[in-house]
């Protein structure tokens, strides 16, 4: 499961351009929080539970939540999540 130690802030500039488009409630105050400038960046452990991230932000932030997802070479999926209005 994704854990808030797998999660950095970055600027929104710095996501890649789009290829392949439990609890997760601290997210949502993550997201509070966030600068209008600033995206969350997270990796999981497989598409599965990258999914389930995209998922439920978009529920927390209906309207305004974006989401990416990038493929690594180990296996892993890097996910970037941000708001814009």
């Amino acid at each position: 499961m994704v854990s808030k130690e797998n999660i950095i802030i970055i600027d929104k500039d710095k996501v890649p351009p789009g290829r392949l488009v439990g609890t997760y409630t601290f997210l949502r105050d993550m997201g509070k929080t966030l600068e209008k400038d600033k995206a969350i960046q997270l990796t999981a452990k497989d598409a599965a539970e990258a999914k389930k991230v995209q998922n439920r932000w978009r529920a927390y932030y209906k309207g305004v939540a974006h989401s990416r997802k990038e493929e690594l070479p180990s296996g892993k999926i890097t996910v970037y999540l941000w708001k814009e209005s």
